[in-house]
């Protein structure tokens, strides 16, 4: 079962990511904009809203691609995410990851993701 997860998430986020041109490192960047924004609020500088944009759409992507995943196939996942999560909450999850496991940045925004929110959101057993 945890392998047909594996393999569906990987497809779905292939086509995304690949689509897209998402690295880790422009994933990365996008969000740090986003946890920057929300540690000094004002109006967002028109050069950093498509950058903010981006970081936020591709992880509410995830989010919907994972969530659906796990229903089509009836099974648990190993990331159960807070009700009520904010973009911002999973932006930061990311960030910090990120900042801990740089050497995985070469990695596809994909591989990173699922990796930071496996960490910050583990399902309890």
């Amino acid at each position: 079962m945890l392998r047909r997860l594996t393999l569906v998430m990987s497809i779905l986020g292939l086509g995304s990511s690949h689509c897209l041109g998402q690295t880790s490192k422009s994933m990365l960047e996008q969000c740090r904009e986003v946890v920057a924004h929300e540690k000094t609020p004002s109006p967002f500088p028109p050069d950093k809203v498509l950058s903010a944009t981006a970081c936020t759409n591709y992880i509410y992507g995830f989010v919907g691609g994972y969530l659906v995943t796990l229903q089509l196939i009836g099974a648990k996942g190993q990331i159960c995410f807070p009700s009520g999560a904010t973009p911002v909450q999973l932006a930061t999850a990311y960030v910090s990851w990120a900042d801990r496991n740089s050497e995985k940045m070469q990695l596809p925004a994909r591989s990173t993701i699922m990796r930071a929110f496996e960490e910050a959101f583990p399902c309890k057993k």
